[in-house]
């Protein structure tokens, strides 16, 4: 028989050193395929928690401070709301009418023009270098640089014609002055006459923020009840048919006119119907001279009549029993309305002067007749 070839036979301090190195292999490979991903997944899971945790915290204290948020929210809409007062986003013309009204009224301030220019939309610079240069120098670049972040502004110029006593123009800027809608006050030229009651014009602009859009908010106003009855064409109380009118009174040959002292028109006013050249007039708010002389006969009669040192002459014809002379006055305002007429008549023809004096002042009238020569009537 062969002999057996020799085989590796380890020791066993060898074999016990290969057991370890195995043994160490296999943990090394537990722990890099087994432990470190799921000590890594337990990692991740444990810092997710917490960030979770710390948002629930501060969800908590931002859930706690959510009604003071609501009531600085709240704050916030009437300030809004306060600030839409002073400077609206739409300031509507009817607006801008009814407030002038009040004023005027309040004022005792008579506004005889209100006239619109139409609306303008100019960037916030822009406006400020059109109502002051001295703005325009100081604001520019803060300005131009809020015009690009914030919009536009809207504004539309107002022409006013006035007049009244200063006292009365004073007070009707101040009520705007005091007013929490602002408005700005461009120009003003006015004069006095003699009596010190002020006629003149001024600008004034009304101007909102943004651009105007197409749908403009309404405007509602409660218009009072009508008076009298539903159907103006049925007939009223007391109606009598038109063939039983009588007929209508003839026209005056002479008239005259007292207005009050603030009136724009004429103080007084004499003339001869219907001759509107025949006119003369005074402007004096005091109590004035005026003379009316006739003569003539046969239906043809000459006329000179004259108001505070004007004069005015004349021929005319007339076949009625009496010659006319009609005065329309008014009850005084106050105090200071002094408007008032003396009228002395002188009659020398053949037929009677009948004077009818018609709305004069009962306490303090303005017509007064003077000395009267021939036939003279008054009513």
């Amino acid at each position: 028989m062969g002999k057996k070839k020799p085989g590796f036979s380890p020791s066993k301090s060898e074999f016990i050193l290969l057991c370890g190195l195995l043994f160490i292999a296999v943990v090394a490979l537990m722990l890099n395929y087994l432990v470190f991903p799921a000590y890594n997944k337990y990692t991740e899971s444990k810092n997710g928690y917490d960030r979770q945790f710390t948002q629930l915290d501060n969800l908590k204290r931002e859930y706690g401070s959510l009604e003071k948020y609501r009531e600085n929210e709240n704050e916030l809409q009437e300030k809004l709301i306060k600030l839409h007062d002073v400077i609206p986003a739409y300031y509507a013309q009817e607006d801008v009418i009814t407030e002038l009204n009040k004023a005027a009224l309040k004022s005792d301030l008579r506004l005889t023009g209100i006239s619109f220019s139409g609306t303008v939309t100019e960037t916030k610079s822009a406006f400020l270098a059109g109502i002051s240069a001295a703005a325009a120098t100081g604001n520019q670049n803060e300005a131009g640089s809020a015009a690009d972040a914030s919009g536009m502004i809207t504004y539309e110029r107002i022409s006013l014609d006035f007049t009244g006593a200063f006292s009365s123009f004073q007070a009707f800027l101040s009520s705007f002055e005091i007013s929490e809608r602002k408005v700005y006050f461009r120009d003003v030229t006015m004069t006095a006459d003699e009596d010190s009651i002020l006629s003149g014009s001024m600008t004034m602009l009304v101007f909102g923020v943004g651009i105007p859009g197409g749908d403009y908010p309404g405007y509602e106003y409660d218009t009072p009840a009508a008076a009298g009855a539903q159907d103006p064409f049925a007939p009223y109380e007391n109606y009598v048919p038109a063939e039983e009118i009588a007929e209508a009174e003839a026209s005056p040959d002479f008239f005259m006119i007292l207005n009050t002292y603030d009136d724009n028109n004429n103080k007084i006013l004499m003339g001869k119907f219907p001759i509107s050249a025949a006119q003369i007039a005074s402007n004096q708010n005091e109590n004035v001279s005026a003379k009316l002389l006739l003569s003539g006969s046969g239906g043809e009669y000459s006329f000179t009549y004259s108001l505070n040192g004007d004069t005015y002459s004349g021929t005319f014809s007339s076949s009625n029993e009496a010659i006319s002379l009609s005065v329309l006055s008014r009850d005084r305002k106050n105090a200071d309305d002094l408007v008032g007429v003396t009228l002395a008549v002188e009659n020398f023809s053949d037929k009677t002067i009948s004077i009818t004096v018609k709305n004069d002042d009962a306490n303090d009238p303005r017509f007064i007749l003077g000395e009267t020569t021939g036939s003279v009537q008054a009513e």
